[in-house]
């Protein structure tokens, strides 16, 4: 209950700091402070993002999760990697590679939460890989019939490691 509450009334700051950087972004600014506001506005996202992940494994450990099930294209996935982990490794010079099929393939998942655990995954293995690194997300896909598949997903990077 603690953490529910208090993760509640951390989150209003936090979207009046971000919502006030957006803002400042907008307005006449020396390159200076582009730097300054580029950093509140991803310590603010960091921040948020903290936030959701104690209310998250609190709903979990209350057995109040609740997933939103729909159809999720394969290709929508990798767009979702491109567009937010490429970049993330881009400031690192890492190398980041998907062995992506060519077979456009739809599963029914929490779209959320699936790239939630995926950007989870591969932001902890940019962070830990060194500069000029390598990471790569791997999928072994295989089908089981002509309506379902069966695909593995493996992490891989250059970091100090973990099993």
């Amino acid at each position: 209950n603690f953490l529910s509450r208090m993760s509640h009334d951390i989150r209003t700051p936090i979207n009046v700091i971000t919502g006030m950087t957006e803002l400042a972004f907008e307005e006449e600014h020396t390159e200076k402070m582009e730097g300054y506001l580029e950093n509140i506005k991803s310590s603010g996202k960091f921040l948020l993002g903290l936030v959701n992940d104690t209310l998250d494994v609190n709903k979990v450990e209350s057995g109040k999760m609740e997933l939103h099930l729909k159809p999720y294209a394969y290709s929508e996935f990798i767009a979702y990697l491109n567009g937010v982990i490429r970049p993330l490794c881009e400031e690192k010079n890492i190398t980041f590679t998907i062995n992506q099929k060519k077979e456009s393939y739809c599963f029914i998942t929490d779209p959320l939460r699936f790239n939630q655990i995926f950007f989870n995954l591969l932001s902890n293995a940019i962070k830990f890989t060194p500069n000029g690194g390598h990471v790569s997300c791997i999928e072994q896909i295989r089908k089981m019939d002509s309506n379902r598949i069966s695909m593995d997903m493996e992490v891989k990077d250059d970091g100090i490691g973990m099993s």
